[in-house]
C-alpha cells in the first residue's frame, strides 16, 4: 500500500475498490460457467426457488377465491 510521505497508509482509491470488486465478480462468474458441479447444483436451487414460488401463488389464488366467494355469500 502507498505511503504518505509521513509514513502513514494511504486510502485505496474508489477507482481500485470497483476493480478489484469486477476482478472478484469476473472471476466468480468464470468459476460458474465452467464448473458443470456447480452449474447443476445452481439449477437444481433455482427449481425448488421457482417451484416454491409457484406453489405460493397458487395458494394466494385459492385465498383469494375464498375470500371472494365469502363476500358474495355475505351479500346474499
Amino acid at each position: 500500500m502507498p505511503q504518505s510521505p509521513h509514513g502513514h497508509h494511504q486510502a485505496e482509491t474508489p477507482a481500485s475498490g470497483r476493480l478489484i470488486k469486477g476482478a472478484l465478480i469476473g472471476a466468480a462468474a468464470a468459476y460458474l460457467l465452467t464448473n458443470e458441479a456447480v452449474q447443476r447444483s445452481a439449477i437444481r436451487s433455482l427449481v425448488k426457488v421457482w417451484d416454491l414460488a409457484r406453489g405460493g401463488v397458487e395458494e394466494l389464488k385459492e385465498r383469494f377465491q375464498d375470500a371472494h366467494a365469502e363476500l358474495q355469500a355475505d351479500r346474499e
